[in-house]
């Protein structure tokens, strides 16, 4: 959909669109899907998520967005190698893109992630942060992190991190009562 233009017997350097408004259409047709997507995941139903994120794929392969929440749904799904591919894919298109380094690391902390996954979700929430995502989800998954790696006082520091950011919910709560519990803090 791409022509080269004619400027004086040569060809412009910079390639123009054919047909504009069909591109325009199909971006936003996709941009439709995407919106659709997510709306099935946020009620529950991943694979009519997915199924829209693959249409909204087809038709803009090269949106970092509806990547990365093609990534997420399969995240939802159990599916994590498929996340963690498609969130690569994401960063390869936008290498600025917070949220997907954040959801890179949440699915690289699968079940079974091997010393070398935890090791690389740590990179990443990092880097998240130094691009700016909300600090306290990003203290509690390194704090989460640093317990799965044996790094308690990282975790402890992490934790407290994730205070600051305000008080916690009860399920927070009972996660830090248990880390404390199990690590010999009976006083917090």
């Amino acid at each position: 959909l791409v022509a080269l233009a004619q400027v004086d017997g040569g060809i412009d350097a910079a390639p123009r669109p054919l047909f504009p408004d069909l591109e325009e259409m199909l971006r936003a047709t996709a941009r439709d899907l995407n919106r659709q997507g997510v709306r099935h995941g946020e009620r529950g139903q991943l694979r009519k998520a997915i199924r829209a994120f693959e249409q909204a794929r087809g038709l803009s392969p090269h949106d970092a967005e509806i990547i990365n929440n093609y990534g997420y749904a399969r995240f939802l799904n159990g599916q994590y190698e498929l996340a963690i591919a498609a969130y690569r894919e994401a960063l390869r298109i936008q290498p600025g893109r917070g949220v997907a380094f954040e959801n890179l690391a949440e699915a690289l902390m699968r079940p079974d992630a091997s010393a070398t996954e935890l090791t690389e979700a740590r990179e990443a929430l990092l880097q998240a942060r130094r691009l700016g995502r909300a600090a306290p989800r990003l203290s509690l998954l390194l704090a989460r992190l640093a317990v799965r790696r044996g790094r308690i006082r990282e975790a402890e520091q992490a934790y407290a991190e994730r205070l600051e950011g305000g008080a916690p919910d009860d399920p927070l709560a009972l996660e830090l009562g248990d880390f404390y519990r199990d690590h010999g803090k009976r006083d917090r």
